[in-house]
């Protein structure tokens, strides 16, 4: 019976070792994907700069709740300052996506409820916000509509 224990132990060791080895080069290649788009984004200036912001948000969004905040409500800035309607309401859902990821699921409320209604005053001119608005099932309950995304950001 001890020999078994023994034998156990130094399995479940070989197990942990090996899934340490396996699974540090997918979290380091990840920091490195992450540490690069930082330095693009230091240097861009141009429409450019949205979809970095996007990409560090989609690389951060598992990991980093709060520093993937941090990238959507850059993206919904500059998104804001171009004035680019179809960005304003993907960085909008993920500045959501960030939140309920928080627990802060109010404020996601209230931000879904503001870029689905830009969603909607510009889905005739800008096809692709049809289709994003289509992901979501409205059901008004009060004041703030309860918004249940189908798909993720």
């Amino acid at each position: 019976m001890r020999k078994y224990l023994k034998l156990n132990k130094y399995l479940i060791f070989a197990l942990c070792v090996l899934l340490g080895l396996v699974a540090n080069p997918i979290f380091s290649q990840n920091q490195a994907k992450i540490d690069s788009l930082r330095l693009l984004l230091k240097t861009s200036r141009d429409t450019s700069r949205f979809t970095l912001l996007s990409e560090l948000f989609q690389a951060t969004n598992r990991t980093n709740f709060e520093e993937a905040l941090g990238y959507a409500k850059a993206a919904y800035s500059y998104a804001q300052s171009s004035r680019d309607s179809v960005a304003i309401v993907k960085a909008g859902r993920m500045i959501a996506y960030s939140l309920d990821d928080l627990g802060r699921n109010e404020e996601a409320l209230v931000v879904l409820n503001r870029v689905i209604r830009i969603a909607q005053r510009n889905q005739d001119e800008y096809p692709e916000l049809k289709e994003i608005l289509s992901f979501f099932i409205i059901m008004p309950v009060s004041p703030i509509c309860i918004l249940v995304s189908t798909i993720p950001p």
